[in-house]
């Protein structure tokens, strides 16, 4: 939808006037000069409006179908959805994630589905009256449940500390049974199928009935009651309250104690499809036509919902007040409670998943990125080519837990309005017959038609950035619209070169790539692999926590590379930088001096240490830090920024960064992984750089004496066959050999199930290491940009 068509109009009116006020030439080829050049006015104008200003709509292709399922659990850090296609998505809140895929033929057609403590099971209530516990992947195991609340179910719950399950039979029983144990109780003998159940705290229950009625209270002393209409939801709060939504758009609300409707009312015009409820008095109720409404102190409140019907299920929390809604469009809609405001929508498409909000801040998995796009007439832009000013890691996160703040600050919301970025074009001299080493020039103009944005460009060989001395011209012109043209000299690399060219404009907005391909033919050079080593355990600034494995782990590193791996490189040089040798100076020096590498050559940078987020940049923290406050971090920290144009300097085209780094102690504010991430993701994007790194959320990366390493670290040794054992990272292909992408999938995967198998064995370490019990699961998070490549054999 055009916003400002207007102009449009506004520019003809001017052109006609114009036209109007003025003397009509007398001859016919005159009067056709006139008319013909206002039309190109108008058109010119026209044209560059419709271009570049629109109002997208955000399409998600590999959608499947309406989200049939949501819970959350009370304390908002773990939720499931049941997707489209009847595969189970389970999300960690605290991490702003999908952690798991659980496939439709593992866990059969689903109705119902609930959320255990700490995420570690989802009760599953199927089509066919059958319910189970399903553990979380890596979890280990689950009791099952008895014989008799396994078969002929009509409705399945959990109570909100869940501990108890409540089952619904197509007979009229209503059974509790305790998960630990599998001890179960008859909760109640009626007639007809159970159609609804939840369950509080305690002994408190309620259970629906197909004839109507409504049971509340305990076992032996449960009482029915009538609602205003066919129950067609129903929910319970962990103090008593019930909810109740019922076929004609009624909904009530119960105390299962006493057994009284303490409120009635009809908010909804349509079918009660959804009810959620929160300590307190605090409900949401949700229609088949899309309508939402809020319920606390017996007061109704709805408002114009953002969500397209039918609503399929919802969930609530109060402080700060917060809906989730499963709709028919195939996402999860978060809400402001208070205004029913959208926040955030949650994606689980056939490719993986994405966080979006209507200003276009987005989190995800980067794979996934090119499957959710803003939608125009004229392109489709996927969600990160907005990345410079709208990545927002722990997206949802910040979008539902109190005290979170946004680090991104759009000057708009994309959803209301967004401008194409510039066009780009590129030509290549000589484009063939080219030898390695020979120079190349490329010639990059880039057009922005937005708005006086000059266009930002880049250039990158083989998916690595051009060094910035590559540049030999920069010429600027304003027409119509920005134009910039620059000139780069690019030694041609032995074999092919894939040349892209991107330029970025409104608001960072980055264009489609102009690409050119050039085969340098002869003699190859063997790349060798550089591998550099990092690692701090001991700083000189009070208020740094000395850390007991990064020296260890860098050595490790370099060791395994040394003669642990076989390499397809010609060779492997090593440097390691540990304690006092880790100086930023020394870092720097080091890096400048491989400046001498050439494009055949691999490298690979490990940094293990202390690591701090602050403001607009993430600083690695040297083994020289003087002062722990945010000026000394910043004037003597090694910045993500500088790494980026340290590494960018370096002419390998092949690089992988891994930072393992933690956090800065109680002298700094608590390390933010959401942020290092967000740094990091810009590092990759500026310079072709692969980044592996340790911490995903706001928590900091946790060393276990049990592992004898980091955890990532750890992951990442064992990935790569550390102490003579199988590449286990050699899985996609099992070809015997090892790239970047597997070991980044590989490490993913494995952290978590290393923790989970050692969990036990972690919380005895609690008191002088913190375990894993009540904080953040360290995920590692792979941010790859560059073109793929082999590590080991």
């Amino acid at each position: 939808m055009r916003r400002d068509m207007p102009r449009a109009l506004a520019c003809l009116a001017v052109i006609l006037m114009a036209t109007a006020g003025t003397a009509v030439p007398e001859s016919a080829d005159a009067q056709t000069s006139v008319l013909r050049n206002s039309t190109r006015t108008l058109g010119r104008t026209i044209q560059s409006q419709t271009r570049t200003i629109f109002r997208p709509t955000l399409q998600v292709r590999g959608n499947l179908g309406p989200v049939r399922g949501l819970d959350i659990n009370p304390e908002w850090t773990h939720g499931a959805t049941v997707l489209g296609n009847g595969d189970l998505a389970l999300w960690d809140l605290r991490e702003g994630a999908e952690a798991q895929r659980l496939p439709a033929s593992a866990v059969g057609p689903v109705r119902d589905i609930h959320v255990g403590p700490n995420g570690r099971f989802v009760l599953v209530g199927s089509t066919s009256g059958q319910a189970r516990l399903v553990p979380a992947p890596g979890s280990g195991a689950i009791a099952a449940l008895p014989a008799a609340a396994a078969s002929g179910v009509g409705a399945v719950n959990i109570s909100p500390d869940g501990r108890q399950a409540v089952i619904g039979r197509s007979d009229g029983t209503v059974l509790g049974v305790t998960i630990a144990s599998g001890q179960m109780q008859t909760l109640h003998r009626g007639t007809g199928a159970v159609t609804h159940v939840a369950s509080a705290n305690g002994p408190l229950f309620a259970a629906a009935f197909a004839d109507g009625s409504l049971v509340l209270g305990q076992a032996g002393a449960a009482r029915a009651v009538r609602p205003a209409a066919t129950v067609s939801a129903l929910a319970m709060a962990s103090d008593g309250r019930v909810v109740v939504g019922t076929a004609n758009g009624t909904v009530e609300i119960w105390d299962a104690a006493g057994g009284q409707r303490l409120s009635s009312s009809r908010p909804h015009s349509a079918r009660v499809t959804a009810v959620a409820a929160a300590p307190g008095g605090l409900a949401v109720s949700g229609d088949e036509a899309g309508g939402l409404a809020r319920h606390r102190g017996g007061q109704a409140t709805s408002a114009p919902s953002p969500v397209p019907g039918p609503i399929n299920d919802v969930a609530i929390r109060s402080g700060p007040d917060r809906i989730m809604a499963a709709s028919a469009d195939g996402t999860v809609h978060v809400l402001d409670g208070q205004s029913f405001r959208q926040l955030a929508r949650m994606i689980s498409n056939a490719g993986g998943w994405v966080v979006v909000s209507p200003e276009g801040r987005y989190d995800g998995a980067i794979d996934t990125y090119k499957d959710i796009v803003w939608s125009t007439p004229v392109a489709d832009l996927p969600v990160d080519r907005l990345a410079s000013t709208h990545y927002e890691p722990g997206l949802l996160t910040k979008s539902v837990q109190p005290n979170m703040t946004l680090s991104t600050r759009p000057a708009g919301s994309i959803s209301e309005e967004i401008r194409l970025p510039p066009e780009v074009t590129m030509s290549v001299s000589p484009s063939q017959g080219v030898s390695p080493g020979q120079t190349l020039t490329v010639t990059v103009t880039a057009v922005n038609r937005s708005d006086s944005t000059r266009p930002d460009i880049r250039l990158f060989n083989n998916d690595k950035r051009v060094r910035p001395e590559a540049v030999v011209g920069d010429i600027s012109e304003s027409s119509d619209g920005v134009s910039r043209t620059m000139t780069f000299a690019v030694p041609a690399t032995a074999g092919a070169n894939a040349l892209s060219a991107v330029a970025a404009g409104w608001q960072g907005i980055t264009s489609d790539p102009a690409t050119a391909s050039v085969q340098a033919a002869g003699a190859t050079s063997g790349g060798q692999l550089y591998l550099t080593s990092v690692g701090v355990n001991a700083y000189r600034a009070s208020g740094l926590q000395p850390l007991t494995f990064a020296v260890a782990d860098a050595r490790s590193v370099s060791r395994l590379f040394q003669g642990g791996v076989r390499t397809p490189y010609a060779g492997v040089r090593q440097t390691l930088l540990t304690d006092g040798q880790a100086t930023k100076g020394g870092i720097r020096a080091h890096l400048q001096s491989l400046q001498t590498l050439t494009g055949n050559d691999v490298l690979i940078l490990y940094l293990a240490g202390h690591g701090k987020a602050l403001g607009s940049d993430w600083y690695f923290l040297p083994a020289d830090l003087s002062s722990a406050t945010e000026s000394g971090v910043r004037s003597q920290g090694v910045s993500a920024r500088e790494l980026a144009d340290l590494l960018r300097r370096i002419p390998a085209q092949k690089m992988l960064l891994l930072v393992d780094a933690c956090g800065a102690g109680a002298a700094l504010a608590q390390f933010d992984g959401f942020e290092q991430r967000r740094f990091l993701d810009s590092l990759s994007r500026e310079t072709g750089v692969h980044v592996l790194t340790a911490t995903r959320a706001g928590q900091e990366a946790p060393e276990y004496e049990i592992l004898g390493h980091g955890l990532f670290t750890y992951a990442f040794l064992q990935g790569l066959g550390e102490g003579g054992s199988a590449q286990r990272a050699d899985r996609a292909p099992r070809d015997g050999q090892v790239t970047v992408a597997e070991i980044k999938s590989y490490v993913e995967d494995a952290v978590p199930v290393v923790v989970q198998k050692l969990e036990d064995q972690l919380l005895a370490h609690a008191a002088t290491r913190g375990g894993i019990s009540g904080r953040t699961m360290v995920t590692p998070v792979g941010i790859s940009q560059g073109a793929d490549f082999v590590l080991a054999r």
